[in-house]
């Protein structure tokens, strides 16, 4: 008996594929993963790549004091971590809705029977109490992977999240460092700023001396009033420069304006990773989001794995035992057990190419996520060499600014020796500190660019993703290449 019933599930089995709806063959994709040698990336330097706590390598204690402060109390970092433990949860619910399910139901109904239908008496007519004690047990049948392929595609989407909580760290630290440094290069402008009005105020009392004896006209007077209004209006500019860098490193930690203490000058550091000279060809994986990007690309690949077995039959089985009865009372008596077992199987045959069109919209979404990951890629790599010729860059204008400061040094030391001999006047004198501090000016705000660059380099190479070292960031397997790149 039990070799018929299963020669008879058989033919069923073998009718139930032939039936089904057929699969589209997927069409040849115009979306390609672009790798690193497809966009030219064919060499690897070696090049001190950042580590977790990249910004530890300044020296810079005040700028460490506050950036474990804006780690801790970042919105932006928050908000990454809340969206981790949404995706983690989301993949414990697709798990959990793949597994089995027992349940006990228990349930008493009291109804009027119809009085003019099949029931035969005494209970036509009558009142009477339905009573159902039972463990109900359900499983889904994956055979085709349906439910395998969300569970995979919801771990994908969790290691996405968890390398965009990264990427938000990084991006967080970047612009602390930036702002840092702003702050210190302004500092130093804004010192030189008020010592050139100063200057130019000793300049004009040595104007009106010499209009008073008759040696100049009142058309200097004039002029040099004209630049020392417009030395005091950079000294405002300055200030109000540092009050916004102040409240956008307050907003960046998470702070009101004034909540943090006010940031002091400090030496200045050098840069850490100029160094560089082209992009290296492991950026691919240094990057918290080009991984989350390929992690998307693996969640909708399993997403179409999934869709792909809704074309198959779909076999579940529940069964039931327990205790029916009417009456409350003989719900537990002999005689009152129940049990049932229920095999059911669903097959497509047809739905109007609803199946189809679900398909190709899956495969869409994921040339979608193809080309996204490879816009980020090359994003990642213009990025990265954009702050190498930037820095470059900042470097020779940094060590222009240099030699001219040095010659205005020398300059300022002959000057002031033909003062002290009487063999000049102060005026000369206090024109060559003018230029002299308008080179210090240009020398700071050089090496505040310089330091911003290197703190955007130091982003564009990953920021430490993937560093045994980043904490904080729940990162988890997040920094392992996804499974199709390995």
């Amino acid at each position: 008996m039990s070799r018929c019933i299963l020669s008879a599930a058989s033919v069923v089995l073998m009718a139930s594929l032939i039936a089904c709806a057929p699969v589209p063959p997927r069409p040849e994709s115009v979306a390609a993963i672009a790798t690193p040698e497809s966009i030219g990336l064919a060499k690897a330097p070696v090049i001190p790549w950042p580590a977790a706590d990249w910004w530890r390598g300044y020296g810079d204690p005040q700028l460490e004091r506050l950036m474990t402060e804006a780690l801790a109390g970042s919105p932006g970092v928050r908000l990454a971590a809340a969206r981790v433990r949404e995706a983690d949860r989301r993949a414990e619910l697709a798990a959990a809705n793949a597994g089995v399910s027992l349940t006990l139901n228990g349930v008493s109904s009291r109804e009027r029977n119809t009085g003019n239908g099949i029931i035969p008496p005494p209970f036509r007519g009558a009142m009477m109490t339905n009573s159902r004690l039972a463990i109900d047990f359900s499983m889904e049948i994956d055979w085709w992977g349906r439910n395998r392929g969300l569970i995979e595609s919801a771990i994908g989407q969790k290691l996405a999240a968890q390398a965009d909580a990264a990427a938000a760290r990084v991006m967080l630290a970047s612009a602390i460092v930036q702002g840092y440094f702003q702050i210190q290069a302004d500092i130093r402008r804004l010192s030189a700023a008020r010592a050139l009005v100063s200057v130019r105020e000793q300049l004009a009392a040595l104007d009106d001396a010499r209009i008073a004896r008759g040696l100049d006209t009142a058309l200097i007077r004039r002029q040099r009033e004209g630049e020392i209004a417009s030395g005091r209006l950079q000294v405002e500019v300055i200030e109000a420069g540092l009050a916004l860098a102040h409240n956008q490193i307050a907003a960046l930690a998470g702070k009101a304006p004034g909540a943090i203490p006010a940031i002091v000058e400090a030496p200045l550091a050098e840069v850490r990773f100029a160094s560089a000279a082209e992009v290296p060809v492991d950026l691919v994986g240094r990057r918290a989001d080009i991984a989350a990007s390929r992690w998307r690309v693996e969640s909708a690949a399993r997403l179409e794995d999934a869709t792909v077995a809704q074309f198959y039959p779909n076999l579940s089985l529940s069964a039931f035992a327990g205790f029916s009865a009417i009456g409350l009372v003989n719900v537990i008596r002999g005689g009152s057990g129940i049990y049932g077992v229920a095999p059911a199987l669903h097959l497509p045959l047809f739905d109007s190419g609803r199946l189809a069109a679900n398909l190709g919209v899956q495969r869409a979404q994921i040339d979608t996520a193809v080309e996204q990951y490879n816009q980020t890629l090359i994003d990642a790599v213009r990025e990265a060499a954009d702050q190498m010729a930037l820095l470059r860059s900042v470097a020779i204008q940094r060590q222009r600014a240099e030699e001219g400061l040095t010659a205005l040094r020398a300059l300022l030391d002959l000057s002031q020796a033909r003062l002290d001999a009487g063999l000049a006047d102060a005026s000369q004198t206090l024109n060559v500190r003018l230029q002299l501090l308008a080179q210090e000016d240009a020398l700071a705000a050089l090496r505040g660019r310089q330091l911003a660059a290197d703190a955007l380099l130091a982003r564009a190479l990953g920021g430490g993703y993937g560093d045994a070292n980043m904490v904080g960031t729940g990162t988890g397997d997040a920094g392992a290449a996804p499974a199709a790149a390995r």
